[in-house]
């Protein structure tokens, strides 16, 4: 506190005198440039009563200096003589804003930067009896240059200034704190109506306050110590966040689960909730507990979804603190959400092919179909039931793997090759039709789990590959050291779809997956079974190039 003292008186003098100063410089600045506009007025009088007088009109030039400009104009804008440059390389100056004044006044002044000079100049200029103009201009640079001069005494006094006001604010802060400070130490033994120490009359009711909250504090502590060693066990065995407040919305018992809800690494006993927590739904359904309603709610951090529950603690109708648990409800939530998302999806893929076989065969029963086009129609009732069960499969398959997941897929020792050579031999024809060619490489690979699964795994990859595939295109099955990779030469994935690719009835060209009976869960279940073996997959694709989807097992 002292030194913040300091600090603010510091800089409120070193403020002061550095406005003053602003101040000062900026009135003395403009004065200057006033009193060398007057200046140029009385130069430009003499030069002109001395101009009739002039056998050449250049002689002009003679009172010009490296300060002062002289420019003799024409009235029709002709320059014809200038101290400062070639009068026949430049423009005509009849428009220029001093001369247009001084032809319907008889005197114009303007300050604009120069052309000529590449710099702002101060112009004055005075309609001559032959009808010339004679202007005179000085720089601005050099009109304020006389202003430089006092800079360096400027800076001398602030520097000056600058360190009396540290000596001041130091010496005014000690004095000040003084008595604050001897009032502080002897708190609870101070006599305010003696006179050993001196204290500031306005801090004695404080301070007569500070006691009887200390005595109050004092007695809450004890009651709650009592309170705090029964309840220490159960809450640091909780599996839920749990936190105990105060009627001031101290802490008084958090558990180590709470804090890492809510990322407290350092010890926050006895401090306010506000001090760790800006979270708005927990903070609001504390203020509801204070005044006495139970309330629940939700809340996210960093992420992750957490329900809270809070309660106020009352002892008679007196509030004596708030209990607060917090739940960790994000798995549940993904799930629920997953199951809608799911079900939804289901629902639509389901209804696309059923709305397809009761249109046809409505028309059939209608006779609203030739009897020659009737083996068209049973072609496509067919192909959309095949297409409805495959459907069907898919979801049963994901179903069971949800059913299956966190349990061991088995023991068996499965020959992925083996696997991978059964599956190129029952897709063979479906790979003929689009002349894609299907190749095996690498060794035998023994892995551990579940035969089927594994099978369906590996099917799903090779189909996927075929399906998405150019004609006369190639699909590679190739295992090496725990890992099997399926690439073709296929379609290819644009990179803003990878990243999901792997989702349930997710399609990037849906167009497509319908003309190849896809159901949009074939890579779901992939990634399905090789996460219940503890595989990592990985997805390599570039759009027009093809695709490679790989799977490393432990």
């Amino acid at each position: 506190m002292k030194e913040r003292i300091s600090f603010n008186l510091f800089y409120i003098g070193l403020l002061s005198a550095i406005i003053a100063m602003v101040v000062t410089a900026g009135a003395f600045r403009s004065s200057v440039e006033k009193q060398t506009q007057i200046d140029l007025k009385e130069e430009a009088s003499l030069v002109a009563k001395i101009y009739p007088h002039l056998v050449d009109k250049s002689e002009l030039k003679r009172f010009a200096s490296h300060t002062l400009r002289i420019t003799l104009i024409s009235s029709e804008g002709v320059v014809l003589v200038e101290s400062d440059a070639d009068a026949n390389h430049m423009e005509n100056h009849l428009t220029r804003p001093e001369v247009v004044q001084a032809l319907k006044t008889g005197a114009g002044e303007s300050f604009r930067p120069s052309m000529t000079l590449s710099t702002d100049v101060y112009y004055y200029a005075k309609l001559l009896p032959d009808g010339n103009i004679m202007r005179l201009g000085i720089r601005k640079s050099s009109a304020v240059s006389v202003f430089s001069n006092v800079y360096p005494y400027l800076a001398l006094l602030l520097a000056g200034i600058f360190i009396v006001s540290i000596f001041v604010a130091r010496l005014l802060s000690r004095n000040f704190l003084k008595p604050i400070q001897a009032m502080a130490e002897n708190i609870d033994s101070v006599d305010f109506a003696g006179e050993n120490i001196v204290v500031y009359k306005e801090l004695v009711p404080f301070v007569h306050k500070i006691r009887a909250q200390q005595e109050n504090i004092q007695k809450q502590m004890r009651r709650l110590e009592r309170e705090r060693s029964k309840l220490a066990i159960l809450m640091q065995n909780m599996p839920e966040g749990f936190i105990l407040l105060d009627q001031r919305k101290n802490v008084l018992m958090i558990n180590e689960v709470a804090k890492q809800y809510l990322h407290v690494e350092e010890k926050v006993e006895f401090k306010n909730i506000l001090y760790f927590s800006r979270n708005i739904p927990l903070n609001h359904a504390i203020e509801l507990a204070f005044e006495g309603k139970r309330h629940e709610g939700e809340m996210n951090l960093e992420g992750r979804s957490f329900q809270i529950i809070v309660n106020p603690v009352l002892m008679g109708e007196e509030l004596s603190g708030i209990i607060c648990l917090i739940f960790d409800i994000t798995d549940k939530k993904n799930l629920v959400q997953i199951k809608e998302e799911f079900t939804a999806n289901a629902s639509h893929e389901l209804k696309t092919p059923l709305t397809s076989i009761s249109g046809y065969a409505e028309m059939i029963e209608n006779r609203m179909v030739k009897p020659s086009d009737i083996p068209e129609f049973a072609g496509k009732i067919h192909k959309e039931a095949n297409r409805l069960l495959a459907l069907t499969n898919d979801i049963i398959k994901l179903s069971e793997l949800d059913e299956s997941k966190g349990v061991h897929p088995g023991d068996d020792q499965v020959d992925l090759k083996e696997i991978a050579q059964e599956c190129i031999t029952l897709l063979t024809p479906a790979a003929a039709k689009r002349n894609v060619t299907l190749s095996i490489q690498g060794e035998a690979m023994d892995i551990t789990g579940d035969r089927r699964m594994l099978f369906e795994m590996v099917y799903n990859l090779i189909d996927n590959a075929i399906r998405y595939n150019t004609d006369n295109g190639r699909v590679d099955v190739i295992l090496e050291r725990k890992m099997i990779r399926v690439k073709d030469t296929g379609i290819g994935i644009p990179e803003e779809h990878q990243s999901r690719i792997f989702e349930r009835f997710y399609r990037v060209d849906k167009s497509h997956s319908k003309e190849t009976g896809g159901t949009g869960l074939g890579l779901a279940i992939v990634k399905h079974i090789a996460e219940n073996h503890e595989g990592r997959i990985s997805l390599l694709s570039r759009e027009g190039v093809g695709t490679e989807i790989s799977i490393l097992f432990p």
